[in-house]
């Protein structure tokens, strides 16, 4: 009975140095030292033109819309409100109807975010 005891006591005291041996280390799953850094995440290159053109056609909208038709589009595939007619246009004609190169050349030009090559 005495060694049954003292092999019971043995197997408990394992078990027990077993758990608290293991409290505080690294799982095994992960290697001991320094992990390596992830590069960043690279950002990525929308051709903006391209989706809001791809946007208007997709709503059946005319080639040909006035700017502020052009920002309600980019507004929906952005989410971010396009720049102001009078900023670029001061005193222009509000109402003339401009291709999707013509509005991307004038935005691009004034540094609209998320347009490439550009800083907002």
């Amino acid at each position: 009975m005495n060694l049954l005891k003292a092999g019971l006591l043995a197997a408990g005291g394992y078990y027990l140095w077993q758990w608290w041996g293991t409290r505080g280390e690294i799982p095994p799953s992960q290697p001991p030292g320094p992990q390596p850094l992830s590069p960043p995440a690279m950002p990525v290159l929308v051709d903006v033109k391209a989706h809001v053109r791809e946007e208007a056609r997709r709503r059946g909208f005319p080639a040909l819309m006035t700017f502020d038709e052009w920002n309600w589009v980019y507004q929906q595939v952005r989410g971010v409100p396009g720049p102001d007619f009078d900023a670029i246009f001061p005193g222009g004609n509000r109402a003339r109807r401009l291709s999707v190169d013509e509005w991307y050349e004038a935005v691009r030009i004034v540094g609209l975010a998320g347009l490439g090559g550009a800083h907002a």
